[in-house]
């Protein structure tokens, strides 16, 4: 008399390698055949095979045993498999200093998760799901991503992240008078380890410069956005927006030339100005 029996884990994740027990028994005799049929068209002839699914599902696991004196049983069982948990995550922006936000977009209903953020100390770790970390100075680190479900079921990920600093900054008049030339000065500092190597002024609508420090010479008058870009050597960007107002050339006008009799102090003299606010008379005759 055979009787077939076998262990195996239950539930599991697609692609772990589950490892299948048989405790089948004769009381007469041995078992010395063993036929396993896991439900997915594959099969083994061993006596405690390894099997794996590529696929998550509910799958039903056949045995049949057959002793030395030819008895024989069979017995099946339910394996539910479930879908390997899938790690992925974004960081906040790593070009803003050493305060990094990690958010995770696991899919899968994982559970458990661990991150190292790969400065090579054990402590920095977490297992919040969406954590915060402070680096302790500027640089590349390899930061892991570990998701588990249940206790078989876990996945990996990894990516290199820089994290570095940038701030445009500048110096250039607000307000000049046509004809000027005007010099634009460059104030942007970068993280320690890294150089600004790229600069990008865009001054209304025509004016373009890459040069660091410009100068340039306003022969139109009018409001000028300025718009000036810097990029860092790990590729950080950063953008300052200000504004430049070139006044137009002042202009007077002391009215028509009038004869005027002497000991007549009462004419009133008529002039003008354009594009300035005051003015003051100046003259003898």
């Amino acid at each position: 008399n055979a009787t077939a029996d076998f262990v195996a884990s239950d539930t599991t994740c697609a692609d772990i390698l589950i490892s299948f027990e048989d405790l089948s028994t004769s009381n007469n005799g041995s078992i010395n055949s063993w036929e396993w049929n896991f439900g997915d068209e594959s099969f083994s002839t061993d006596e405690n095979p390894t099997h794996g699914y590529t696929e998550p599902g509910d799958y039903t696991v056949q045995l049949v045993v057959l002793s030395d004196i030819g008895c024989t049983d069979t017995i099946t069982k339910e394996i539910h498999i479930d879908e390997v948990p899938t790690p992925a995550f974004e960081t906040s922006d790593l070009c803003n200093g050493l305060a990094v936000d990690f958010t995770n977009f696991c899919s899968g209903d994982a559970t458990t998760f661990w991150w190292d953020f790969g400065t090579g100390d054990i402590a920095d770790t977490s297992i919040v799901e969406n954590p915060s970390f402070t680096y302790g100075s500027y640089g590349t680190y390899t930061v892991t991503l570990t998701v588990q479900k249940g206790s078989d079921c876990e996945s990996s990920t990894s990516i290199e992240i820089t994290v570095s600093e940038l701030v445009a900054a500048a110096d250039f008049a607000d307000t000049v008078c046509i004809g000027s030339l005007v010099e634009f000065t460059d104030l942007s500092s970068t993280a320690v380890g890294t150089v600004i190597d790229t600069w990008e002024w865009n001054i209304g609508d025509l004016i373009r410069s890459e040069l660091e420090n410009p100068s340039i010479l306003f022969e139109t008058s009018g409001d000028f956005d300025i718009e000036f870009i810097v990029t860092n050597s790990v590729g950080c960007t950063d953008t300052l927006n200000g504004n430049l107002y070139v006044q137009a050339a002042p202009m007077a006008s002391a009215g028509i030339d009038t004869a005027v009799c002497v000991g007549d102090p009462s004419y009133v003299l008529d002039g003008e100005i354009f594009n300035a606010e005051s003015g003051f008379w100046t003259g003898m005759g």
